[in-house]
This record gives C-alpha cells, structure tokens and sequence, in this order.
C-alpha cells in the first residue's frame, strides 16, 4: 500500500492538514440563517438578478440549475439582505442538457452537450453575469458530454466525458476564457468519464474518473506524469475535488464522509473520516479558501471547512430550482472594478477615435 489511512476521534478536530498561519474564511458563519428563514419563498425574493449584482458588495456564491418549467437559469445570493435574487433565465438552446461548466472574471462559459436527439454538440455560450446577455463562443474542436471542467486562472481544461460513440475519451482540450480561444494539448493516458479535475501549483490533478489511477499534467513540460493511484473505494465513482494549500481533498459523490487528500510534493494519498453533517450525495463542490461548498441534488448548502475536517450543513437554493446543478463564487466587488476599467477604456478609445476623425477632415491651408 502506498496510501496511509488514519482514524480522526468524533472529539477532536483534526487541524494538522493546514499550516498554522492559514487564513481561515468564514463565509458560512457569515451567511447562516436562521432555520425559519432557510426555504425562500416568493415574498422573500424580492430583488431580480440584475438588482442583486448592485446590492452584493464582496464575495457571493451564484448557483445554476433548471426551474420548474425546464429553463436553465441562474440565481445569485445575496449576502447583505440574506435572501437569493430572483432566477434570470439563460437563454439558450432549451433542450441542451449535460453541459461542462467553466467561470472567469464576470463570465460564464457554457460547454458542450448534447440535445434532445442525443447528438453531442461543440458549441460554447458565454453568459455575462454583469449584463445577463449570451453570445456564442468559438467551439470545441470534439463534441463531447459528461465532461469536467478544471480552471487554472483564465485558462479552463475540458478533460475526458464521452464522444458521440459513448466511449470514454482521453482527449484534453483547454480554452483561453479571456481571448475565448480554444487549444489542444496532449491526451491523457487513461479514459475517464466525469473525472475530478483540480489545479495544485500550476499542474493539472486528474483523479478517479470510473478509476482509481491518477495522472498530472505539466503545462510548462506539456507532459503527463502518472500519480500514486487512488484507494480502490474511490475508484467506480464521480469524485470532487477542490486545493487548499498545495494540497488536494477528493470526496465521493454518494456519501462523501470520507476524505482522500493527497500530499503533491510527497506523493502520497492519506484517508481520513470527516466529521460533522455531511450531505448525502454531492451534485457539485467548489472553494473559498478552506471553506468547500456543496450542493446535494434538492438543493441544499453544505460547507466542508478543510482547516478543522467538519461538515456544516447550510441554507437551501431556492425551491423553484428544481434541478440544481452547479455552484460558482465570485466576487462583486472584482467584477464592478473591472466593468468600470473597461466603460474608462472604451470611452478613453472612442474619444480618440473622434480626434482622429476631426484632424483627418480639417482642409489644408492653401
């Protein structure tokens, strides 16, 4: 065995995973609410999603899913007045189903997919969380479905899923969200449907994928390297994933009470139990620092501190999601800077442009 496994006692929680001097976040104590107000009803939301963005000042969570009537749609949480936005739908194909996700800098990329004949699509709709407009992005160069989406900064991997012919694929394609452009790099060495997907100082983790073997990938190299293979117990499963630290945490989909971590530097998988109140299944699970927020399939919040191994059950989405599927953080505070650097640019460019023309139709003097 190359793997350690360790028993945490229910008395204690365990901190020595994390350094001493970590930042330890607390969104979810700061977001809790009382349990009367944990299912949002209609005279709650009260602000539509454009309203939210204005009112939320910092950090927010933004979760997507598909409504009672089938339209995918998103809603933003507001942590100032501790209620959700009302749902603004995403206008796209209405029959697209098992899309890859993907978040950066105000905007989210929908990926892949397949339609309602079952024929996988390459196509990418990019929806502008600041102005709730869509456009097409350019698209894939494999259709594909069922794929996982790992985001290293501006720069998103699209890894593994099924192709058209339902096999399980190897191929890796990575898209540049800022210049919106797609690029291929090397395939993996094993086939993998629904991976766990993480970056751990500047490489690609690929974990579990219906098998316990795991490989990394060097961007700098453009190489992959084969990791110490996962615990059999992970292997035949979705898993999640999420880095803390320089470290990587894998949680099963059903009944995630379990932590694999594996140490990058040491090579090695240690395997512990968590404590606390874990969901039962996990649809989703992304970070803020230590805090790792989870969605079970009904909708509901669960928040995984990593600094103390404890699992915090939280508020719910709201109940007109009917189908939850995916949770991003953003930070509305980024998103205003930014939006008001490029209003500045572009007027700084426009006028330009004017002066220009006004110099180009002054006559010469005779």
């Amino acid at each position: 065995m190359m793997y350690h496994t360790k028993t945490i006692q229910a008395s204690k929680r365990d901190t020595s995973l994390a350094s001493p001097l970590s930042h330890h976040t607390c969104y979810y104590t700061k977001w809790q609410l009382l349990q009367q107000q944990i299912r949002n009803n209609c005279t709650t939301l009260m602000f539509d999603f454009r309203q939210a963005i204005n009112i939320v000042e910092k950090q927010t969570i933004m979760v997507v899913g598909r409504d009672d009537m089938n339209r995918l749609v998103v809603h933003l949480y507001i942590p100032e007045k501790k209620t959700w936005s009302l749902s603004h739908e995403i206008k796209i194909h209405p029959d697209r189903d098992q899309m890859a996700y993907a978040y950066y800098n105000g905007k989210l990329f929908l990926i892949g997919g397949m339609d309602m004949f079952q024929r996988f699509q390459p196509d990418v709709n990019i929806f502008d969380v600041m102005t709730q407009s869509v456009k097409e992005g350019p698209q894939m160069r494999v259709c594909r479905t069922k794929a996982s989406v790992g985001c290293d900064g501006r720069i998103a991997y699209v890894v593994g899923g099924l192709n058209r012919f339902d096999n399980w694929m190897t191929h890796v394609e990575c898209l540049d969200m800022g210049s919106e452009l797609w690029g291929i790099i090397p395939s993996m060495k094993e086939k993998r449907e629904t991976p766990g997907v993480v970056t751990v100082n500047g490489e690609l983790f690929i974990v579990s994928g219906f098998t316990n073997r795991c490989e990394k990938y060097d961007p700098y190299l453009e190489c992959w390297k084969e990791v110490i293979p996962m615990p059999e117990f992970f292997s035949q499963t979705t898993v999640f994933c999420c880095e803390f630290e320089g470290k990587l945490y894998a949680f099963r989909y059903f009944k995630p009470d379990r932590v694999c971590c594996l140490d990058v530097t040491k090579n090695v998988w240690t395997v512990f139990r968590s404590m606390g109140n874990p969901p039962d299944r996990i649809v989703c699970m992304m970070n803020i620092g230590n805090e790792f927020w989870t969605m079970d399939q009904f909708g509901k919040l669960y928040v995984y501190d990593a600094l103390i191994n404890f699992w915090s059950s939280c508020f719910v989405v709201p109940k007109s999601l009917t189908r939850p599927m995916k949770l991003f953080a953003l930070n509305a505070a980024d998103l205003k800077e930014s939006e008001k650097t490029c209003t500045a640019t572009g007027t700084a460019a426009k006028l330009k442009n004017n002066n220009e023309n006004c110099v180009n139709k002054r006559s010469p003097l005779i």
